[in-house]
């Protein structure tokens, strides 16, 4: 079953085979109005019944321009979008309860965790922004634990990036006085710049 899919493997492998169980259904729904009552239809009110190949024959394609039957295909095509609606939000209602339960079952610290992006500067501290979620969620109660703000990193990426450039530059000039038999550091290019 989908319960035992989804504790054995995860949520997303049980919903990956919800599916194709609903693609399977949705075929099975749709092919009875469409094989077994248009594709006939087209046969035997084909123009060119005679002359197609033998899919050629169940196509749309086969009919004269203004026929009759294409009336039928404008309600057909009400009847493909209104079942494959409702088999969709059919399978989303079963989907969020499962996800619900999923997350309900989630374990500190992921299940009382959310991010935020594009935060307005005037809420751009963890006080203000815990005051403001305190506000939103809770109301009057204490509904956010602690809240904190990702500062700007720009700065520290890029002196990350130098540090390792710097650190691979290190290594390589030790490897090279090692295999040409003087000391490591013994000249400035084999040693990190002062200060860092």
């Amino acid at each position: 079953t989908m319960d035992e899919v989804s504790e054995s493997a995860s949520l997303d492998q049980a919903m990956f085979l919800e599916f194709t169980h609903v693609v399977m259904k949705l075929f099975l729904l749709l092919s009875v109005p469409l094989l077994l009552v248009m594709a006939p239809l087209h046969v035997m009110y084909g123009h060119q019944s005679h002359k197609a190949d033998t899919l050629g024959r169940l196509a749309v394609a086969n009919l004269e321009d203004g026929h009759w039957l294409y009336d039928v295909h404008a309600v057909i095509v009400w009847i493909v979008v209104i079942t494959t609606q409702k088999v969709v939000f059919d399978s989303m209602r079963k989907f969020m309860v499962r996800r619900q339960q999923w997350l309900k079952e989630m374990p500190r610290p992921q299940s009382h965790t959310i991010m935020v992006e594009n935060i307005p500067r005037s809420h751009c501290t963890d006080q203000k922004l815990e005051d403001y979620f305190n506000v939103v969620i809770g109301g009057s109660e204490q509904a956010v634990e602690t809240a904190y703000i990702v500062r700007h990193t720009g700065a520290l990426s890029k002196h990350s990036k130098e540090l390792t450039h710097l650190e691979h530059e290190f290594t390589k000039a030790r490897f090279k006085k090692q295999t040409l038999g003087a000391p490591v550091g013994s000249d400035r290019s084999a040693r990190l710049p002062s200060g860092e």
